[in-house]
């Protein structure tokens, strides 16, 4: 009987240890697609900002500044336009988790200058402030149109 107490208590402690393997293993995985999971998000958040500055830059092209905050149907800001979107890309008037601007730059040597900016909600206030260069942009695309005035 005492060498049946051995072989269980070895068995029990054999349970014991596979499932702490397995506990331990599945936390690092858990972390792994946590980190995989933020990762695409942020892959697919660039590339929804990247095709819609993308949209409205071939637009200012094509329809000027006005043209394109109209078409878009922008709101209007202390010199530039913006659009507001929600976590899920989809318009909203308040609350916004992504922007995306239109700054006109004017006209130089013949050339209407403006660039389009997407980010988070904290763009707006840099854009105000004149100091667009500590933000964290998802995308920036200038435009350029020679011989055109943008407004």
């Amino acid at each position: 009987m005492g060498r049946d107490r051995g072989n269980y208590r070895r068995m029990i402690l054999e349970i014991v240890l596979v499932t702490a393997i397995f506990a331990v293993v599945s936390v690092f995985l858990l972390k792994i697609y946590l980190a995989a999971d933020r990762l695409q998000a942020d892959a697919a958040a660039i590339s929804t900002a990247a095709i819609q500055c993308e949209s409205l830059a071939e637009t200012v092209k094509l329809l000027g500044v006005e043209g394109a905050a109209q078409r878009f149907g922008m709101e209007t800001g202390e010199g530039y336009y913006i659009l507001r979107y929600n976590k899920n890309w989809e318009r909203v008037d308040e609350r916004e988790y992504y922007q995306i601007l239109l700054v006109p730059e004017g006209t130089k040597d013949g050339i209407a200058r403006a660039v389009v900016c997407a980010g988070g909600k904290e763009l707006e206030g840099l854009i105000r402030r004149g100091d667009i260069t500590g933000a964290k942009l998802l995308c920036r695309l200038p435009v350029a149109i020679r011989g055109e005035e943008l407004e």
